[in-house]
């Protein structure tokens, strides 16, 4: 807004001998004056033009003073409104006051009373004006600048994914029977949680996990990896440490909390006799259920150094033992009934 501009008053009056002397008073003062004969005029020229004041009468015929500050505030909350009043409607101006006049001046008007609440309420008009433009201005650099955080953000963390997934391919190409398995995972605990009646914001974080949940074998020797045999005790040990290692990887990811929950977890049973942390039913955190009985089934139904697959007949009845000791009940008997429908993914032989 240019304050350099003169200010442009709307008088408002149904004598026209007021309007007339108000009109020559403001223009000798350097304002900008136009003149309405009664509200319903005043209204659409506020409509048209933007001003910096309105000076009106309080009795007009077809809308009073009242209901067209009223008005005036519904098209222009910023613009100042000065109410003229006879002595005998003092009561009538402080109601006005009430609906939002800025001030009122009694009839006969005193002329350097009218002149400071005239500059006054041009004043806070363009100050109300000013500080809208610069709300306005400011929400749109916070929008800006929260969008660049937002895009930079979605950049680091679609590179730290993609560093991660190189992991996953990493670890794939240690280990050839793990192949295509955190994927698949992934795809058949998507399908679980869509079921379940999820959120779709959490079915994608379920997706990530299943994605990411074995990137801590990595950190596993080769040699335990093809182990085609029973595990010692240490190589037991180094194995059930891999979702420990997949937690630290992931660690430093800003808002992965939830998704390094799925994953630290995704080896505990209902019964509690898991790891890491021994946790029993629903303290296990449900993407972290829901992941187990998709790992487990595709370990089942997929070829390993110390087993070939088991058909998948076995594989439903292993599942269906394993509800409510290893795996959670409702849970795997959604599982089930996607098996039933021929939805999941399966290793192909």
């Amino acid at each position: 807004m240019n304050h350099n501009d003169p200010a442009r008053i709307l008088v408002v009056d149904d004598e026209a001998s007021i309007r007339k002397l108000l009109d020559r008073k403001f223009t000798m003062s350097g304002y900008v004056c136009a003149q309405a004969e009664d509200g319903m005029s005043a209204l659409d020229q506020v409509r048209q033009d933007k001003f910096d004041l309105v000076v009106t009468d309080i009795r007009m015929p077809r809308i009073d003073g009242i209901n067209l500050i009223e008005e005036i505030k519904r098209l222009d909350s910023a613009l100042s409104v000065i109410m003229m009043t006879g002595y005998t409607d003092v009561d009538t101006a402080i109601e006005a006051l009430r609906h939002g006049a800025f001030d009122y001046q009694l009839k006969p008007l005193d002329f350097d009373r009218l002149t400071v609440a005239v500059t006054n309420g041009i004043e806070r008009t363009r100050l109300l004006r000013d500080r809208a433009e610069y709300m306005i201005m400011l929400e749109a650099k916070v929008r800006e600048r929260t969008e660049e955080l937002a895009e930079k953000n979605r950049s680091i963390r679609k590179f730290f994914f993609e560093t991660v997934m190189a992991l996953v391919s990493a670890v794939e190409a240690k280990d050839k029977y793990t192949e295509g398995h955190s994927r698949r995972v992934a795809d058949n605990a998507r399908l679980v949680a869509r079921r379940l009646g999820m959120p779709e914001d959490e079915i994608e974080r379920i997706y990530i996990a299943g994605v990411l949940h074995d990137v801590g074998k990595i950190g596993v020797p080769d040699a335990v990896l093809h182990k085609p045999g029973v595990f010692t005790p240490e190589e037991t040990a180094i194995m059930k440490n891999h979702p420990t290692l997949t937690a630290a990887i992931l660690a430093n990811v800003e808002d992965f909390s939830d998704i390094i929950k799925m994953t630290l977890h995704h080896h505990e049973r209902f019964d509690g006799k898991g790891y890491p942390a021994g946790l029993t039913g629903e303290l296990i955190p449900l993407g972290a259920r829901i992941l187990s009985v998709a790992d487990a089934f595709d370990a089942m139904t997929s070829d390993r150094p110390y087993r070939p697959r088991l058909t998948l007949t076995r594989a439903i009845e292993e599942l269906d033992q394993a509800a409510g000791t290893q795996l959670d009940p409702d849970v795997t008997g959604t599982f089930l009934s996607l098996i039933d429908q021929d939805m999941v993914t399966v290793e192909k032989k």
